[in-house]
């Protein structure tokens, strides 16, 4: 065979054009595989706690009938005394001045028995409820599912309770006289919807 009838196929990546120079590599272009064109992953953002559509403030005081007379006594026994006084000096009277003495003793019992028997003060602001009661001080979250909080009784009747675990697992107790039961039966009862659901999910994460 003449060596001018032998034939080489030169492969494309070694071809060279008409000026001498390398020709650019022809590549078939290929398509892209379907698994590489899926639909981007998309991870919701996480669900927000529920906000109850309930009042978000409050304050209550309590109303205590002996207190009031204990104020309406101290007030007659100061005027008593001031009245004691005026006639024990205008016409020094041993009856006027024990008068005035006893009047004076009285006022001192009336303004001690204020002091000592304070009022029961509730404030609520938003899941966070605080007592005051006997110069001691209880803060509760509604909304914490650690806590036992529960209410007894319907609100619109007089033996409606709302029990409340503080953190060192005593329980302080609320009555109709000393809050708003039409209020604030709906407040707890709806935060504590959102520590059932707090629980829930904390339980779910625990089994994952």
């Amino acid at each position: 065979m003449d060596e001018t009838d032998i034939h080489y196929d030169v492969p494309i990546w070694a071809q060279r054009d008409s000026e001498g120079s390398a020709t650019r590599p022809r590549v078939p272009q290929q398509a892209t595989p379907a698994h590489e064109t899926a639909p981007p992953l998309v991870v919701p953002p996480p669900a927000a706690s529920p906000v109850p559509e309930v009042a978000r403030t409050g304050e209550w005081t309590e109303v205590l009938p002996r207190r009031r007379v204990r104020g309406i006594l101290l007030v007659a026994a100061l005027a008593g005394a001031v009245a004691g006084l005026v006639i024990a000096v205008a016409t020094q009277s041993p009856i006027a001045v024990v008068a005035t003495l006893v009047c004076a003793v009285l006022a001192i019992v009336n303004r001690t028995a204020l002091i000592t028997v304070t009022p029961t003060a509730v404030r609520l602001e938003g899941s966070m409820l605080t007592v005051r009661r006997d110069g001691r001080t209880d803060v509760f979250a509604l909304s914490d599912p650690n806590r036992r909080i529960e209410t007894v009784g319907l609100p619109d009747r007089d033996d409606w309770r709302l029990r409340l675990e503080a953190p060192d697992l005593h329980v302080v107790e609320l009555s109709a006289s000393q809050v708003d039961p039409a209020v604030l039966h709906d407040v707890v009862r709806a935060y504590r919807e959102v520590a059932a659901i707090k629980r829930r999910e904390h339980e779910e994460r625990l089994r994952r």
